[in-house]
């Protein structure tokens, strides 16, 4: 997972940041999560923040990540989608930056994703973003995503990717 072509995970906790660069050419399905076998381990920087469970308790917010929080997947045409979970859904879920509600059904990742994997608690936040939008082929940019606003699925064009790159500052 060594390319840097703007797909990533961040984790930030206990004042440090970590950034994990996933190849969109490599190997799928990537695996996300707690377990040390995830292709990409999570909540390691979460061992010294706590929060209180539903019995009171003080537990480390990386006990609140799942074995298997979110997993990437290639689709045949190329295509790549997030899931939550791996067949079974993760414990608290993953969300589209900005909505409450946890994702139900594979999300599509394309430039300009901001996917959470947990909810920012006590500072610590983990989520999955694509930045890089300089390099992307048109087709890749002919895509659903979900409104935020209305979470609806919706598509969007070159324009979109226009607008993007405008606000990245990549076109004048």
């Amino acid at each position: 997972m060594h390319n840097d072509n703007g797909l990533r995970v961040m984790e930030m906790g206990d004042g440090t940041t970590r950034t994990i660069n996933i190849d969109t050419q490599g190997k799928f399905p990537v695996v996300i999560g707690r377990n040390p076998d995830a292709d990409i381990q999570i909540g390691l920087l979460g061992k010294r923040t706590f929060i209180k469970d539903a019995k009171g308790n003080d537990v480390p917010i990386s006990k609140c990540i799942s074995k298997i929080q979110a997993t990437i997947y290639r689709y045949d045409n190329g295509d790549l989608r997030i899931h939550d979970g791996n067949g079974d859904p993760s414990s608290g879920g993953i969300r589209i930056f900005g909505c409450d509600k946890p994702i139900e059904r594979p999300v599509p990742l394309s430039p300009g994703a901001h996917i959470e994997l947990m909810p920012r608690v006590k500072g610590y936040y983990c989520w999955l973003e694509w930045t890089n939008v300089s390099n992307v082929k048109y087709k890749a940019c002919r895509d659903s995503y979900i409104d935020v606003r209305s979470r609806e699925h919706k598509t969007f064009s070159v324009l979109w990717l226009i607008r993007v790159r405008r606000q990245l500052g990549s076109l004048n």
